[in-house]
């Protein structure tokens, strides 16, 4: 499994960027994240995970996900959005497999 990208928009983890994305491509093997205690390096961590999102990680509980896996020559993308409704969406190879967008049927896919 590889992680080839991450958005965050809102994510109110990151002390100084409340309500500004953070979007990164791992287009190397190794990425380093560095920072003062408290910055949001272990927050980050956490969101590297195909497991949906936590709603309380984002500025007044509204915000988005996406992220983008690659394995065994599949992509995955992943997306959580709480900028409305709150919906998951669960893609493999840009097919939707979570057409309830619920957190359970994503959390399902994830673990097959």
């Amino acid at each position: 499994m590889r992680i080839v990208s991450i958005l965050l928009e809102g994510f109110n983890r990151f002390p100084l960027w409340e309500g500004i994305s953070f979007y990164h491509e791992f287009s190397h093997k190794l990425t380093m994240f560095t920072g003062r205690n408290g910055a949001g390096k272990s927050s980050l961590l956490n969101e590297l995970t195909p497991l949906p999102s936590d709603k309380s990680n984002f500025c007044n509980k509204k915000g988005y996900k996406q992220i983008v896996i690659e394995k065994d020559n599949n992509n995955y993308t992943l997306t959580c959005d709480f900028r409305g409704k709150t919906s998951y969406s669960f893609m493999l190879n840009g097919v939707e497999l979570n057409t309830a967008n619920l957190i359970s049927a994503q959390r399902e896919l994830v673990y097959k």
